[in-house]
């Protein structure tokens, strides 16, 4: 796991993105309340990216499928809110409705919240989008776990089974492809 403190000028930044309505049929949060936390982890996805000195394309507002394109392959940022800094049996969570999207990888970061303001973003591994669906497990709209209640159909995994994020840098730089080690 890679943490990252939410700079004022972070958090200023990504408040300014959000509309206050839900993005599409995908989003988890009608409210649109989501988009703040979601800018986050995006955001520190690329400060990531850029401390390997790694070129990529943004492509969250162009594209429905993905967020960022890097050496060709396209990734998209699963972002969660928390009350705490991520823990390794924390879930990561995908809606049903996104399997068929065309991505390559995911990522999936957690925002610890105080006070309704980001503190610290845990990007806390990453997954082949077909190893996911082939391992998750589902979750059913209204279903409870711990203190989350599943707002759509989706599946899930903990987060201590995605791949570390220094796996990620890894293959990026020495390879310059994925190659799961």
């Amino acid at each position: 796991m890679i943490s990252y403190p939410i700079t004022k000028k972070m958090h200023d930044h990504c408040i300014g993105l959000v509309s206050g309505q839900k993005l599409n049929r995908t989003t988890f949060v009608a409210d649109g309340g989501g988009q703040y936390v979601g800018f986050i982890g995006e955001t520190c996805f690329a400060i990531f990216l850029e401390k390997l000195n790694l070129k990529y394309s943004a492509t969250g507002k162009e594209v429905f499928d993905y967020d960022f394109v890097v050496s060709g392959l396209t990734f998209d940022v699963k972002t969660k809110s928390a009350n705490r800094v991520a823990k390794p049996y924390y879930h990561a969570h995908v809606s049903d409705t996104q399997k068929h999207f065309n991505c390559d990888y995911y990522v999936f970061a957690s925002v610890a919240m105080e006070d309704g303001v980001g503190v610290q973003c845990d990007l806390v591994g990453w997954i082949r989008k077909s190893d996911y669906w082939n391992i998750c497990r589902p979750m059913t709209r209204g279903q409870k776990q711990d203190q989350f209640t599943c707002p759509t159909d989706a599946c899930q995994i903990q987060f201590s089974e995605l791949n570390s994020m220094h796996d990620l840098a890894q293959n990026l730089l020495v390879h310059g492809e994925m190659r799961c080690l």
